[in-house]
């Protein structure tokens, strides 16, 4: 086991940093933080505008509803794509220490200089219904929906970082010092801009020769679907989970080095379910940003509930006490480094292996019907089991599998709590009789 943890130590521990100090990285994963709000926005007017059995009961109510906030889902929801280039274009700026604005301005630039600006399908002429039209000259939403996220990411790191490159190698125009400052940073930002948005231009007329057509169809068939299965299979959750849990065992944050890389594909499955939902539309993804946030939050509460129910020694207790209340916020640090959890050997297995289990038990109960899949996002800090009801619209079944995996940690975490309050009561026993010497 030691020589594992070593192992561990010395190869894992400084990918992992690594990976939390790259630029790239950092961008995306303070650019996906930065949605957070937008989401939530649109889910609560999402839950607003179906909210159960409302339309039997006040069906006035619920069409002015829909009538009114309906549109603020499609705002954030069906375009947050939007947000995405904005905030990631305006994180990468500041970690490559270019001016935010104008790196905003290229991504939006670079992004819609590869988009199809047509549509294809039923559109209604004069009343009638046209099967099959084409419509030029527009942008479809549907770019600009989970559909649009990741030529949205690789369109801004790649257009961000070619124009700060252009502009640190001072290929400016140059104007006198006494020129005032927001009109020389418009100066110095246009050749620049001007080089890269020529880049593009080569990069969609040299797709426009494949049978793709256009660079988003391209990244859709060869990435990004894949990456979507790949995220909605267990077998690549268990072994994400095994990494996050290694990391936190370190001391390191696993969820946001694991969330740095794996956030894109969770925040696009995310959305997509809620189009789907808003839609009426069967869920197109089992697991999604909202389904860990809400049930892995439920997963770290076994830790300090089992604290103050199975431990004696007045160290495990107080630890419980203190530690129970932030964890129904899912605030798990007080645990993980109070108790300690991180580099604790007896809690190694339980932490990695039980939090495994939990999600398998979730995911399982989950494709057979029994676990509601969360579809409305809500604040991290939102109390577990309310978390579960409120995301889930409603749905007690999403409060009560909380419960259960609660439950199913405390078994798993039985023996090896108990291992350690033995360690506790017999290191009190030791002081206790210490001190009875010296008096």
């Amino acid at each position: 086991m030691s020589k594992f943890m070593d192992w561990l130590q010395k190869y894992m521990v400084p990918i992992a940093t690594k990976l939390d100090q790259n630029k790239e990285i950092s961008a995306i994963k303070n650019g996906m933080v930065a949605t957070v709000p937008v989401t939530i926005v649109g889910a609560i007017a999402m839950i607003l505008t179906n909210f159960p059995y409302l339309s039997q009961f006040a069906p006035g109510l619920a069409s002015w509803l829909s009538a009114n906030l309906g549109q603020i889902s499609t705002v954030t929801i069906s375009l947050l794509t939007v947000t995405v280039i904005a905030s990631c274009a305006y994180s990468y700026a500041k970690e490559l220490g270019v001016e935010r604005m104008y790196a905003v301005i290229m991504a939006f630039i670079a992004f819609f200089m590869l988009a199809d600006f047509s549509f294809t399908g039923d559109v209604t002429v004069n009343g009638e219904t046209v099967s099959n039209a084409v419509v030029t000259g527009v942008i479809p939403t549907s770019s600009l929906s989970s559909g649009g996220i990741f030529t949205a990411l690789i369109t801004t790191l790649v257009s961000v970082r070619l124009y700060t490159f252009i502009k640190n190698k001072n290929i400016t125009i140059k104007l006198p010092d006494v020129v005032p400052p927001n009109v020389l940073n418009s100066f110095i930002s246009l050749l620049p801009m001007l080089i890269v948005s020529v880049i593009f231009v080569i990069i969609r007329d040299l797709f426009a020769l494949t049978p793709y057509g256009y660079f988003p169809n391209f990244l859709n068939e060869v990435l990004a679907k894949p990456l979507l299965a790949l995220g909605d299979s267990i077998w690549a959750i268990i072994v994400i989970i095994f990494v996050q849990q290694l990391l936190w065992w370190f001391g390191i944050h696993g969820s946001n080095v694991v969330r740095s890389v794996w956030g894109p594909i969770l925040l696009t499955m995310m959305t997509a379910n809620m189009e789907a939902y808003a839609a009426g539309k069967e869920l197109p993804y089992i697991v999604s940003q909202t389904f860990w946030n809400v049930y892995s939050g439920a997963f770290f509460f076994s830790i300090p509930l089992a604290l103050l129910l199975f431990c004696k020694s007045a160290r495990g207790k107080s630890m419980g006490k203190a530690s129970i209340g932030p964890a129904v916020f899912v605030i798990h640090e007080p645990v993980l480094f109070g108790l300690p959890v991180v580099l604790n050997p007896i809690l190694f297995i339980p932490f990695v292996f039980v939090y495994i289990l939990q999600f398998v038990l979730v995911y399982v109960l989950a494709v057979v019907g029994i676990a509601p899949i969360p579809i409305a996002e809500v604040p991290w800090t939102t109390p577990i089991i309310f978390s579960g009801f409120l995301s889930t619209n409603f749905n007690i079944m999403g409060a009560l599998v909380q419960i259960l995996v609660i439950v199913f940690g405390l078994i798993g975490y039985y023996p090896f709590i108990k291992a350690l309050d033995k360690q506790y009561l017999a290191e009190e026993k030791k002081n206790a009789e210490k001190r009875a010497v010296e008096k």
